[in-house]
């Protein structure tokens, strides 16, 4: 018992680290669109994140073990958030283990790779499993507890059909469902939860006979009302971000019609609503990266120097980012461009301006480019049984990952 109050202590006096976690969920939680009244909650999960992350630690001097509880402990916060105010659980689930998910070991690993094919390439790979795997195995453990919770809810709603929608016709509301389903898939929802949402919206406006199949680049539904002649839908997804401010939207929405509080030409109004719908300004991204990125620096174990420049590059990083989406250019390209930005202005900083780690300001600023929330999210989804989202989400990760580290790799062998 002494021996955990004298752990308890010992990670309480690291309040540095522990106020860097909750900033560092809270910027980066504006970065994913999360909506500004959830803003401090999601900033506490972060630090509850860290601070059993610390204290697991402490005990078990296991990375595995710490991650899995740290994840844990997070899972259940937000779950329980999430229940009563009535929003995705991924809008505190996902900024809440960002200060978790292996992103820098991801990069450290594909750059040893790159730079030199030897051991640490390998013990960085296996870290990287290791932690990736505990964590996802966390979430899909609490989270399908809470799920089961769930399903009493959710079958209300599927066997009670809205006597306030509008007297549209089965395909007008298929045709709905399936493009609620394509703004869920834009925003960077899970595909499970995506055929969920169709099937149960189906179901709502008395369609019982829905099949769909989704997958992080596409929808395929089809009605089977009609005798004889069957309507498929296939919907292709090409431009996908993580926006939890639309997700939190559309389940508000949804739920309010399932609840018979808005008729179906309101669910439609505020569809059209939502899918422009922008909560955050670009000089307000641009802030929230560079705060988020000088308060990962401190993570990282660097000093006011780091926290300083890194706040400097993750500004200006956040708006390279912007202009090159702005232009259309391919994501792995702005990935490649902007990593070898960021090692071009660290080594900059590090051999003109001031006395820093030029490691610590790339590893905490390529956070904002890192795919460790991808990564995590393949890993669920294979575990839940989703192979081809599962497979396509991890190669989509790798790929980024590669990206990041070729252009750091090439910009270092450049210059050095």
């Amino acid at each position: 018992m002494n021996d955990l109050f004298f752990v308890f202590s010992e990670v309480a006096s690291r309040y540095g680290e522990l106020a860097a976690a909750f900033f560092a969920t809270l910027f980066f939680s504006m970065l994913f669109g999360c909506p500004r009244k959830f803003l401090f909650l999601s900033g506490l999960n972060g630090f509850i994140a860290w601070f059993t992350y610390l204290f697991v630690f402490k005990l078990t001097a296991s990375l595995v073990f710490a991650n899995f509880w740290a994840t844990s402990a997070v899972a259940v916060f937000a779950q329980i958030i999430s229940l009563k105010r009535r929003v995705p659980l991924d809008v505190f689930l996902v900024p809440g283990i960002f200060v978790l998910v292996p992103g820098a070991t991801i990069y450290k690993m594909f750059f040893a790779f790159i730079s030199h094919f030897d051991k640490t390439a390998f013990l960085l790979f296996k870290e990287t499993v290791s932690i990736g795997f505990s964590i996802a195995m966390a979430i899909f453990i609490f989270v399908f507890i809470f799920e089961i919770l769930n399903k009493a809810v959710i079958s209300r709603y599927r066997t009670q059909e809205n006597t306030r929608a509008c007297p549209v016709s089965a395909e007008s509301a298929f045709l709905a469902a399936v493009d609620i389903g394509r703004l869920m898939l834009e925003s960077g929802s899970e595909t499970h939860k995506v055929e969920e949402t169709i099937d149960t919206f189906c179901r709502v406006n008395g369609l019982n006979k829905i099949q769909s199949f989704v997958i992080p680049t596409g929808i395929i539904a089809t009605l089977l009302e009609r005798k004889n002649h069957p309507l498929t839908e296939l919907v292709r997804v090409s431009k996908r971000s993580l926006d939890l401010g639309k997700l939190a939207a559309i389940m508000d929405a949804l739920t309010n019609y399932y609840m018979q509080k808005i008729y179906y030409s309101d669910l439609i109004e505020k569809l059209n609503k939502i899918k422009t719908m922008v909560i955050y300004k670009k000089y307000e991204q641009y802030l929230s990266a560079a705060f988020a990125v000088a308060c990962f620096s401190v993570l990282f174990a660097g000093g006011v120097n780091e926290f300083f420049a890194s706040m400097a590059i993750g500004f200006l990083a956040q708006i390279l980012v912007e202009r090159f989406s702005f232009l259309q250019f391919p994501a792995q390209l702005i990935n490649l461009l902007v990593s070898a930005s960021i090692c071009l202005m660290a080594t900059a900083l590090v051999r003109y301006a001031c006395f820093c780690s030029a490691d610590i300001l790339i590893v905490s600023s390529i956070m904002i480019l890192v795919p460790g929330v991808t990564v995590i999210n393949a890993l669920r989804e294979i575990i839940a049984g989703d192979l081809v989202s599962g497979s396509a989400r991890g190669f989509d990760a790798l790929i980024v990952a590669a990206s990041i580290a070729s252009g750091v790799g090439v910009t270092l062998k450049i210059i050095f």
